[in-house]
């Protein structure tokens, strides 16, 4: 020990003979990472100083110190940073499970190109005036976040690329000078004036790939009367007026692009121009009587089908209001994402039947693009006409998770079902090659009923169930990922509608790379007349895994008892039947 002690003070006498470059009681500290090494000529405030955001500080942190991100136990957010060390950061993202909402601080990062952020429940950004000053970003995504004001942005004009989709920006005044801006994504806001970004090349350069701002949505604050006029001024950035469209059945457009009202309740505006790359809508409250009038022609775009919405007791309410666009460009998908998600809100507004169903949405017959996933709401059946195809590409899937703290994960799905909700007569496809080795993770279609989390695990309550489930007629083929995954649900039926043949398959998953029909704590399931082949083949580490053609079973918790809390939590299937059934 005196040995030790020695040569210490020998090192520290010898370090005080130079010029104070750094203390000897940071310098010799064993077992530090380099970069943790801070100087005691630069006392350091630590990550949780510098970023109020602990979303922020931990982001900051693993970009520092990416070997951490398998071992999040070892994150030190007490530890000092320098502003030399947080000066090497040149890109940042946030996680799904940790996204930012204040970027306080983030101007420390001065030498930032990329910044993604994406919020969700745990977190959104609202202000940006951290960012004024950040002149080194390149390429910025902030999506789905709750920003109104660009005018921080204002002056940074290295950008290339910006994203701000889903947020609440009404003018986008502030972005005219950004001269170097090659892609700009601003769809899911409320702006209706373009004309300020005429000169900037993602604008010039004319297609979807390098400027998009669809389901631009506004909310008339004054309700109107049947017999009263609405009108929205949007304009295309060349100064264009796009005209108005609406369904017959709800208004007559007038001169200068105005909408008479001739039906009572919540009506809608559409507003596209020529090259798909801006849509905006007005929602409008309608009160009063409807006004019959003479047959009036819609004035119909090319390209689109109708969306048909059915009450509950299958009467027809509405076959105009929403469309479908044909096409695999982002535009394309994008709009039937859209569509398909309020012409399911509007059913969704129905008067519940006895057996709880409240409306239907029919799609067209046809070959449909989707960019986002499809959730139903509850007692809400959605179907197809004739041969009904969806498709959604690997690329438009979320890839990271939602986990539990129980080691349970969650992925992203072409339909995600709810209590009491039916889905009909579809073709789900997406377009996943049989041979293709991936990693990627892409589900048909899944129903999750809420376990809870925590170190004392109760049994799941009936309202943790999801309740009566229909899946009648599904084609799902060529997915990354499980054809039809139920967590968690009571009441359940998979079924096709006729016995399966070598000709016909009514129900079927085929080509698909993990489970074809798997229950998680189901009651009540009945899985009959379907048709499940080539399931399980795509795995990437060259060997098949376990997986099943048609399964019920329970969940496997990681931690925290692997014991008693295994069979609590996670309870088994009961009163499953498989019948008739095909693999």
């Amino acid at each position: 020990m005196s040995k030790k002690r020695t040569w210490i003070k020998k090192a520290s006498y010898g370090m005080c003979l130079g010029t104070l470059l750094f203390s000897p009681a940071e310098s010799w500290l064993e077992g530090q990472h380099p970069i943790e090494a801070v100087t005691q000529a630069e006392i350091e405030m630590s990550f949780q100083e510098r970023f109020p955001d602990p979303h922020l500080a931990h982001a900051v942190y693993l970009a520092l110190y990416p070997e951490k991100t398998l071992f999040p136990e070892r994150v030190n957010l007490e530890a000092p940073v320098s502003a030399e060390q947080l000066a090497t950061i040149i890109t940042l993202a946030d996680t799904a499970e940790r996204p930012i909402a204040d970027l306080t601080g983030i101007q420390q990062l001065s030498h930032l190109k990329t910044l993604h952020v994406e919020g969700n429940e745990g977190g959104r950004i609202q202000q940006l005036a951290p960012l004024a000053l950040m002149k080194s970003l390149e390429h910025l995504t902030l999506r789905n976040e709750f920003i109104q004001d660009l005018t921080p942005l204002a002056k940074l004009t290295q950008l290339q690329s910006l994203d701000l989709s889903m947020n609440r920006i009404t003018s986008v005044q502030a972005l005219q000078g950004l001269t170097q801006l090659q892609t700009l994504r601003l769809t899911g806001n409320q702006v209706t004036d373009f004309r300020p970004l005429e000169a900037l090349p993602a604008v010039q350069a004319k297609d979807t790939a390098h400027f998009e701002a669809l389901a631009q949505t506004i909310q008339a604050e004054e309700t109107k009367t049947t017999g009263e006029t609405s009108q929205l001024n949007v304009y295309t950035p060349e100064g264009e007026k796009i005209p108005a469209t609406v369904a017959s059945s709800q208004g007559e457009v007038q001169a200068e692009d105005g909408v008479k009202w001739l039906q009572p309740g919540e009506q809608q505006i559409q507003y596209q121009d020529t090259e798909g790359q801006i849509v905006a809508f007005l929602q409008q409250e309608v009160v009063g009587d409807k006004i019959r009038t003479t047959s009036v022609k819609p004035r119909a775009m090319t390209g689109m089908y109708a969306i048909q919405i059915l009450d509950a007791q299958g009467n027809i309410i509405d076959q105009s209001s929403y469309t479908m666009m044909s096409g695999s460009m982002d535009v394309a998908k994008l709009a039937n994402s859209d569509m398909i998600e309020e012409a399911i809100k509007r059913a969704n507004q129905e008067l519940p039947n006895t057996q709880k169903q409240r409306g239907t949405v029919r799609l067209p017959n046809g070959d449909w693009y989707v960019k986002n996933k499809i959730s139903l709401l509850e007692g809400v059946a959605l179907e197809g006409q004739g041969k009904t195809t969806l498709y959604r590409i690997v690329g438009d899937f979320i890839q990271s998770s939602i986990a539990h703290i129980d080691g349970i994960r969650y992925y992203d799905a072409l339909i995600d079902m709810e209590s009491n909700t039916k889905i009909r007569n579809l073709t789900l496809d997406g377009l996943q090659s049989p041979d293709k080795v991936t990693t990627d993770i892409q589900g048909g279609i899944t129903a999750k009923g809420n376990y809870g989390e925590g170190s004392n695990p109760q049994a799941p309550t009936a309202k943790d169930y999801l309740q009566n489930l229909t899946i009648e007629d599904v084609d799902i083929q060529n997915m990354a990922g499980s054809g039809v995954t139920i967590d968690l649900a009571k009441n359940v039926t998979i079924r096709g509608t006729t016995a399966v043949t070598a000709p016909n398959h009514a129900m079927k998953v085929e080509n698909v790379k993990d489970d074809g029909i798997i229950g998680y704590s189901v009651e009540n399931m009945r899985v009959e007349n379907t048709l499940t082949r080539t399931i399980g083949h795509m795995e990437s580490a060259g060997k098949p895994a376990q997986r099943y053609n048609v399964c019920a079973t329970m969940r496997k918790m990681q931690h925290p008892d692997p014991g008693l809390a295994y069979y609590v939590r996670y309870p088994n299937s009961r009163d499953v039947t498989f019948q008739h059934n095909v693999v």
